[in-house]
C-alpha cells in the first residue's frame, strides 16, 4: 500500500471472500483504509445489480437504521 511515507507491506485476511473479487460481476469503488482500535480495516464500496422483486412475494418489511457506529443495523 502506498503512504505518504513510502509504500507500507501489510498481511490481510481474505478466506472465503475470494468469490465477491469478480470484476465481471461487482464493480468496485474507491477504497478508503482507516484504522480502529489498533487494528486497520480496507473498506471498498461495492456495487452488485439485483434482479427487481415481484411486489406479490414480499410478506415482510423491515426498517433499516444508518447510524454512524455501524453501515448498516436492522
Amino acid at each position: 500500500m502506498n503512504t505518504l511515507n513510502g509504500r507500507v507491506k501489510l498481511s490481510y485476511f481474505a478466506e472465503g471472500m475470494s468469490k465477491y473479487f469478480d470484476h465481471t460481476i461487482y464493480k468496485f469503488g474507491t477504497a478508503k483504509l482507516t484504522n480502529k482500535h489498533g487494528k486497520y480495516y480496507l473498506n471498498i464500496p461495492v456495487t452488485y445489480d439485483v434482479e427487481e422483486s415481484n411486489i406479490s412475494d414480499i410478506c415482510n418489511v423491515v426498517g433499516i437504521d444508518r447510524g454512524i457506529n455501524f453501515v448498516v443495523a436492522t
